[in-house]
């Protein structure tokens, strides 16, 4: 991870950084999801939405689900990242200890939630090409492409495009 100080536009590596150089950094914890944590949920989730499925107890079963939770989380640490960057004006740098996937996640929907290029069908295509193909999100591996059980299934950019949709939902009249 790298970050640029603003006075000389040099970078430094965080890494062997000693924080105390830096007066006006300032690390934000986020819970991590490991990738194969949102399989349970959304499974769960699926399993709510069968046609089979008592649908008398059909809310506390997307409650019980968790699929929910994840999606706010999600939205929550998005948007304070978003407040951080459109109301204070604050440079942040995004760097997720376990990979790409819910940095994809995030990254994306800053983008999503401070461009209005990228509310657009065009950008919105040009939004996954650059930060979920580019970046080599496994759609195959994690998208459980076949019907055999996997290990690594994981529905992350599932889960992306709930949040998406959610977004929308609630503020129907920003995407154009």
């Amino acid at each position: 991870a790298v970050v640029s100080t603003q006075s000389t536009g040099r970078y430094h590596d965080l890494k062997n950084a000693r924080m105390e150089n830096y007066s006006e950094v300032e690390m934000i914890g986020i819970e991590d999801m490991h990738y194969r944590e949102v399989a349970s949920p959304f499974e769960s989730l699926m399993a709510a939405l069968h046609p089979e499925s008592d649908k008398q107890d059909f809310w506390s079963q997307v409650e019980n689900s968790n699929w929910l939770e994840q999606i706010q989380k999600i939205l929550e640490v998005s948007c304070s990242l978003v407040e951080l960057i459109d109301r204070w004006g604050v440079s942040v740098l995004l760097a997720i200890e376990d990979g790409s996937n819910i940095t994809a996640q995030i990254s994306s929907l800053i983008q999503l939630l401070t461009d209005k290029h990228y509310r657009t069908i065009k950008g919105f295509n040009m939004l996954i090409e650059k930060e979920w193909l580019s970046f080599g999100h496994r759609f195959s591996l994690h998208g459980r492409q076949t019907n055999e059980k996997d290990d690594n299934f994981a529905p992350i950019f599932l889960q992306f495009l709930d949040t998406v949709y959610q977004i929308h939902r609630q503020f129907p009249t920003v995407s154009s």
